[in-house]
């Protein structure tokens, strides 16, 4: 029992840490779009823009971090 814990933590602990690297490449990401668009829209719209494209971008990496599919109670790894 005690090492399904630790092991349901290093999986936790994994996830956390590929979100947060993915987390950080997003900036990069929307970079580019928010650098062109910089001198025609303002400040929130130039953010809200870039976020949408990065949304775009990273719609399937997010659904692969976050697809979590609970085992039923018994079944073997």
């Amino acid at each position: 029992m005690k090492f399904k814990v630790i092991d349901v933590k290093l999986q936790l602990n994994k996830k956390w840490a590929i979100y947060m690297f993915r987390w950080q490449i997003s900036g990069w990401v929307m970079l580019p779009f928010m650098a062109l668009l910089e001198a025609n829209l303002p400040l929130w719209a130039n953010l809200m823009v870039g976020s949408f494209f990065g949304g775009i971008i990273f719609w399937y990496i997010d659904k692969k971090i976050f697809n979590h599919t609970p085992k039923s109670k018994g079944e073997d790894e």
